[in-house]
């Protein structure tokens, strides 16, 4: 019988469990005074029975027992999680591409790449309303965010990197140095 297991001791009274369940139950507030509360016992009793049958050390176990179980039931659910829908790449640019035909599609529509609109020009009576034509830049932007997407999901950019200069203390050899030396090998 491992300690955190609710069964009684063999030697332990079922008063004696009764009172410990109670214990137990109690959680991170334990102790013998709301015990004798509950159970209508003296505090002196309790203590000699969680001396003699190891109350918080079961109690200590059985916590340790209810996190580790949490614990498990957690790490199932996170993996669970991330084994679902956007949390996969493949689901990811799956979206991404169904995105990219759609607002592909929407930039062979005139009708969305060029948009009309009216622009008021003057005040009160003189005011004169101009039609428009305007340029759907959003639409681009929006088409070549999610490409850009696209491309970070599945490796198909990769980032130049600036090249570093690093300085060399004075006691290496310079260019002069290595010039005079090829010079005098010929």
């Amino acid at each position: 019988m491992s300690l955190w297991e609710r069964q009684t001791n063999p030697k332990e009274s079922p008063r004696a469990y009764e009172a410990f369940s109670i214990y137990l139950d109690l959680g991170p507030v334990r102790s013998l005074e709301k015990v004798g509360q509950r159970c209508s016992k003296s505090v002196s009793l309790l203590a000699r029975w969680s001396t003699k049958f190891s109350w918080v050390k079961r109690a200590e176990a059985y916590d340790r027992h209810l996190f580790d179980v949490n614990e498990l039931a957690r790490d199932a659910e996170i993996k669970k999680i991330m084994a679902e829908g956007f949390a996969n790449t493949h689901e990811r640019v799956k979206a991404l591409n169904e995105l990219a035909i759609k607002l592909q599609g929407e930039l062979k529509d005139t009708d969305k790449l060029w948009l009309k609109d009216i622009k008021a020009v003057g005040q009160g009576e003189f005011t004169k309303y101009v039609d428009l034509v305007r340029f759907n830049a959003s639409l681009i932007e929006q088409f070549r965010a999610t490409l850009d997407d696209l491309a970070k999901e599945t490796g198909g950019r990769i980032k130049k990197t600036a090249a570093t200069v690093t300085l060399l203390p004075k006691q290496y050899i310079g260019l002069e140095e290595l010039e005079a030396e090829a010079d005098e090998d010929e």
